[in-house]
């Protein structure tokens, strides 16, 4: 049987090698757009869905009632 310990130590090596690589790819300034580019996109279809289901608060009124004159 294999040590599963030895297993969870070797892929915290490679995900710590992996953050690591991928923090030396961008500057922090151009991680800042980064983020503000994966953000904005999400924020929007948070937006549409709020509004698209939830009806930006409106009320509707029920189809049978007569047009008050």
């Amino acid at each position: 049987m294999k040590n599963h310990g030895n297993l969870r130590h070797n892929q915290a090596v490679i995900y710590s090698a992996f953050l690591q690589n991928m923090l030396e790819l961008f500057s922090p300034l151009e991680w800042f757009f980064v983020i503000l580019l994966a953000v904005i996109p999400l924020a929007g279809a948070v937006f549409h869905f709020w509004v698209m289901f939830i009806g930006h608060g409106k009320t509707t009124e029920p189809e049978d009632t007569p047009p008050s004159t």
